[in-house]
C-alpha cells in the first residue's frame, strides 16, 4: 500500500521492512536487518534533502526518549498498588506525549509531573475506580472513540482495566534503562524489532501477559479483536486458554476497531462485558 501511495503521489518513498520473529536468535537477526535499513534510510534522507544527517541531534533526542520512557514505566508500575491510582484508559491518553512529543523536553516534563501526581494518589490511597473489585488486562489497541464510555461502564461496576499490551510493552516501555543514547539507531532498531516480536510470537506474548497478570494481580482478560489491526489479534483465544490453565484467570473477546465505528456495537460489547463481570463475581464469591 505504501509503494502504491508513493507512485500515486509521485514522491520519493522508503519502506522499512521488519521481519516477523519466532525466537531470540530471529530477534537478533531482525535487529541487525532493521538497523541496516535505518542506516540506508539516513543515506536516503541525505540525498533527498542535500543535507548531512545530524547524528548528535538524534543522540540528544534519544536521551530524552530514555528519560521519558523510564518515568512512564515508573508511573505504570505504581498501578500495581491497591487500589490502582490509574486505569489503562489513563495510560492510553498518556501515550500522546510519548508518541507526538517523543524526544522532546516537553515529554520528560510531562511524565515528571505525572509521576508526582500518581505518587500522591498512592500515598492517599485514592483509586482511579471507586470501590475497586476487579483488576483487568486489556489486549490490543484502544477503541479510541469509546474510551470514555467503556471507562464509565467498567468503572461503575468496580472493574479497573489496569494493564495492557499496547501501553505496557510498546513505546520503549521494555527495559528503557538499557537504551544507549550514544547508539540511537541501535535503540530504534531494537524497539521496532521488539514490537514485531510481541505480536508475531504468540508464546512470547503469552509469557509477557502472564507476567503482567502476576505483577498487577489481574482477575480477568479483556481481549479486543480489532478488525483493522489484525496482526495483534493473532492467538488471542490460545492466550486466554493458556492463561486460564496457568493462573486460573478467565478472559473475554470483544469485537471492535481503533477508529472505525462500523465494526463496533455498544449493545454487543456491553452485554459481553456484563456477562464476563458476572463470571468474575461468581468466582470471587466462590473463592
Amino acid at each position: 500500500i505504501y509503494d502504491f501511495q508513493r507512485r500515486l503521489m509521485k514522491v520519493p518513498g522508503f519502506i522499512i521492512d521488519v521481519p516477523h520473529t519466532k525466537s531470540m536468535s530471529d530477534f537478533k537477526r531482525s535487529v541487525a536487518q532493521v538497523k541496516q535499513q535505518l542506516e540506508d534510510f539516513i543515506v536516503f534522507l541525505e540525498e533527498l534533502t542535500g543535507r548531512p544527517f545530524d547524528h548528535d541531534r538524534l543522540k540528544e533526542m534519544m536521551a530524552k526518549v530514555k528519560q521519558a520512557a523510564m518515568l512512564r514505566v515508573e508511573c505504570m508500575k505504581l498501578s500495581q498498588c491497591t487500589p490502582s491510582p490509574m486505569t489503562v484508559f489513563d495510560h492510553f491518553i498518556c501515550l500522546g506525549p510519548m508518541h507526538v512529543w517523543r524526544g522532546t523536553t516537553e515529554s520528560v516534563e510531562y511524565f515528571k509531573a505525572l509521576k508526582v501526581e500518581v505518587e500522591k494518589r498512592v500515598a492517599n490511597k485514592i483509586g482511579a475506580v471507586p470501590d475497586e473489585k476487579y483488576r483487568l488486562y486489556w489486549d490490543n489497541l484502544p477503541i479510541w472513540f469509546k474510551v470514555g464510555r467503556l471507562s464509565e461502564k467498567l468503572g461503575s461496576a468496580g472493574a479497573n482495566l489496569i494493564a495492557g499490551i499496547y501501553t505496557h510493552c510498546f513505546f520503549y516501555s521494555h527495559e528503557p534503562e538499557k537504551i544507549d543514547p550514544d547508539h540511537p539507531v541501535d535503540a530504534i532498531a531494537e524497539e521496532l524489532a521488539y514490537i514485531t516480536m510481541v505480536f508475531s510470537n504468540v508464546d512470547y506474548r503469552t509469557d509477557m501477559i502472564q507476567k503482567l497478570c502476576e505483577d498487577y494481580r489481574i482477575n480477568g482478560l479483556v481481549m479486543h479483536s480489532s478488525r483493522t489491526c489484525q496482526p495483534m489479534d493473532i492467538g488471542q483465544m490460545d492466550i486466554i486458554n493458556t492463561i486460564e490453565k496457568r493462573l486460573g484467570i478467565p478472559g473475554v473477546v470483544i469485537d471492535g476497531d481503533p477508529t472505525d465505528p462500523a465494526y463496533y456495537s455498544d449493545a454487543q460489547t456491553e452485554t459481553r462485558l456484563e456477562a464476563f463481570l458476572e463470571v468474575l463475581q461468581a468466582r470471587k464469591k466462590a473463592a
